[in-house]
């Protein structure tokens, strides 16, 4: 980054705090990018760090909050037919997943609902991800200097 330059700023960064899985129950296959807190964590530290040597002044982290249960992330839904939609129980994520299953290339679109689903400084229920949150709030307590 070039000082005399435009500032350089990062947003909607994010890293799953949950791995996901993806396929049907009869071939489901976890992806290949492993994700827990603490990689969410470290990822945020890494990126703090390369911002203050890098000179970037703004980063926001994807979510408050996770998008999707952990249930969802590390579930592999049937694949239904547009009028057995009985295949998925009720389930809300099933039939969203095989709308996207339908409008993307396979993997694509169920990778594309579940990739920003649990990379919130909490969890989809509300409750605080310590490691993750601990970095977040460090960095928001420093001083803000040009």
């Amino acid at each position: 980054h070039n000082l005399s330059e435009k500032p350089l700023a990062v947003s909607e960064t994010g890293w799953n705090t949950i791995s996901l899985a993806f396929g049907t129950p009869d071939q489901c296959a976890p992806a290949a990018l492993p994700s827990d807190e603490a990689t969410s964590a470290q990822y945020l530290g890494w990126l703090l760090a390369q911002a203050e040597a890098k000179h970037i002044t703004l980063i926001t982290w994807w979510s408050h909050h996770d998008l999707l249960p952990q249930a969802v992330m590390t579930t592999c839904y049937p694949e239904i037919g547009i009028f057995s939609v009985s295949a998925c129980k009720g389930e809300f994520h099933c039939l969203a997943i095989n709308v996207f299953r339908r409008s993307f290339p396979k993997p694509v679109g169920e990778l594309l609902y579940k990739i920003f689903g649990t990379m919130g400084l909490y969890d989809f229920d509300g409750r605080p991800k310590a490691k993750l949150l601990a970095v977040w709030k460090q960095a928001l307590m420093r001083p803000y200097s040009r």
